[in-house]
């Protein structure tokens, strides 16, 4: 599953409000099917989206939120180095993108999250690192090509028949 960007803050009540969509999505992440998201897409594999002061829930597959605030949070070119192992990206591989995003990312109190990527430069998600990880789900607020990551649609396509063939590895 590919969710890329966009501005789930524009649906965010339309998004909330489809919960056997949320709940298939987060099911699937827990069987282990590769996901692939960034940045609306990360915004709605968390908890919640907070607009105005109102959370809206969302997937759930990750234990943070994304508050919105009237000035850009991230805007820019980000390079980054992946740290922790995961489907579609090698570890340590360097990896260049773009951040455009008006929320940050707040994780819920006392929850344990696994971040890939070290921003080197950019904001990223929290204290200088991106990329949530989760089974085989990665989620990130970086857009990046994927002519730029020769390995990523290779690598996405090689987990996705992995996943069908029931050998995932989670």
């Amino acid at each position: 599953l590919y969710i890329g960007g966009g501005f789930p803050e524009v649906l965010a009540e339309k998004l909330s409000a489809e919960s056997r969509a949320r709940q298939r999505v987060r099911m699937l992440s827990e069987m282990g099917m590769p996901i692939y998201a960034e940045c609306g897409g990360f915004m709605y594999l968390g908890d919640s989206i907070i607009m105005e002061g109102k959370r809206h829930p969302m997937a759930g597959v990750f234990p943070v939120s994304t508050e919105f605030f009237p000035k850009p949070q991230g805007l820019g070119y980000v390079e980054a180095t992946v740290i922790l192992d995961n489907p579609f990206i090698p570890k340590t591989r360097s990896i260049q993108g773009h951040e455009f995003h008006y929320s940050r990312c707040v994780a819920a109190d006392g929850s344990v999250v696994n971040l890939g990527l070290k921003i080197d430069r950019g904001e990223g998600m929290i204290a200088g690192f991106d990329g949530l990880i989760h089974k085989n789900t990665f989620a990130t607020y970086i857009h990046t090509h994927a002519l730029g990551l020769g390995e990523w649609a290779p690598n996405f396509v090689a987990a996705a028949r992995q996943f069908r063939a029931g050998t995932v590895r989670s």
